[in-house]
């Protein structure tokens, strides 16, 4: 099952950091990624040097966002950007069997998700699918553990970076496996909030 890891996580953050500021200068370099070139590098197998967990909002791409070819990244995503047992399977995954060093668990300006909370919240007899409930279920915590706001949307976005932090907590709190990744310096799990106006990306939140 072990993998080794392609890079230090530290590494790793440089690249997404370097390949965000690409992207918000209008410099991306990502076709030079996908060609047919790149496809047969990577048809044998794969080694992304990150995992990004982030919500399906299609204004929040995370290839475009950190400028990342085929085979750069191990993309997970649901509405909200929370941790359930597949999302989880799936970082473990790709830490044990490709070698991927790092977690970024990544939020957004104005997230439905955390947007639909926030008025269950405010309204606890509001309610959608049985499937829509269990995200909001799963966020709730969030939004009782964010700092008040008087501003509608920076209440929502306080809502958002809140869940980031928590389910960075969740992934070593839940999986052992990780746990022991990080525990020896080969792992590392950032939390990081996506601004959609600017197109920059705020580390440790």
């Amino acid at each position: 099952m072990a993998h080794a890891f392609s890079m230090k996580p530290e590494e790793a953050l440089a690249k997404l950091r370097e390949g965000n500021e690409r992207f918000r200068k209008g410099e991306n370099r990502f076709g030079s990624g996908i060609g047919l070139d790149r496809l047969k590098d990577v048809t044998g197998g794969q080694s992304p040097y990150a995992t990004i967990l982030t919500c399906s909002d299609s204004r929040v791409p995370p290839e475009f966002i950190f400028d990342a070819g085929v085979g750069d990244v191990f993309i997970c995503r649901n509405a909200g950007n929370i941790l359930d047992e597949v999302i989880l399977g799936s970082i473990e995954y790709a830490a044990a069997h490709t070698g991927c060093p790092l977690l970024v668990v990544l939020g957004h300006e104005s997230c439905g998700a955390c947007t639909a909370t926030v008025a269950h919240f405010r309204n606890p007899d509001m309610h959608e699918t049985s499937s829509v409930d269990d995200i909001v279920r799963r966020i709730l915590p969030s939004v009782t553990a964010a700092p008040s706001q008087d501003d509608p949307k920076a209440y929502v976005d306080g809502v958002a970076k809140t869940n980031v932090a928590r389910v960075c907590a969740q992934v070593s709190q839940r999986s052992p496996l990780l746990k022991s990744f990080i525990d020896k310096g080969d792992y590392k799990v950032v939390g990081a909030f996506y601004r959609l106006d600017s197109g920059e990306v705020d580390w440790e939140c």
